[in-house]
């Protein structure tokens, strides 16, 4: 399976509203699956981190890390909405699915060990007392 990673091109014009193709072949090298609760976090071969979330929502990290995209279905059209957003500034009804998505990230890179107790006591403390 083939599968095209945007994120990890900034040069690509959203506003375009033209597909996405590239030549470079990307595939899923870890996962990780809690559908019954949040949903299936992924890392692909470009170092692109996701989250496919169980209100079918998405969000996707870019490999460098400091922008991501999430995808939601309008409610009136129910077209696939696309946005990007810098990590450092974000609507705050996003905090919890990016919260999530960094953890889920850190973990399938290995990366948890480092600020794993940080990370996890602010995913409680957002499914315990949400905003």
């Amino acid at each position: 399976m083939k599968i095209t990673s945007p994120v990890s091109f900034p040069n690509r014009d959203h506003n375009k509203g033209e597909p996405f193709i590239s030549d470079v072949e990307t595939y899923v090298t870890k996962w990780v699956d809690y559908s019954t609760k949040y949903g299936l976090g992924y890392l692909l071969s470009d170092g692109t981190a996701g989250m496919l979330f169980a209100d079918n929502t998405k969000l996707t990290f870019a490999s460098h890390g400091s922008m991501f995209e999430y995808i939601c279905k309008n409610s009136s059209t129910s077209h696939e909405v696309l946005s990007s957003y810098s990590i450092k500034n974000y609507p705050a009804d996003l905090q919890k699915k990016v919260v999530l998505t960094k953890y889920f990230k850190n973990y399938l890179t290995g990366n948890d060990h480092d600020d794993d107790d940080v990370i996890w006591g602010i995913v409680m403390k957002i499914l315990i007392f949400p905003p």
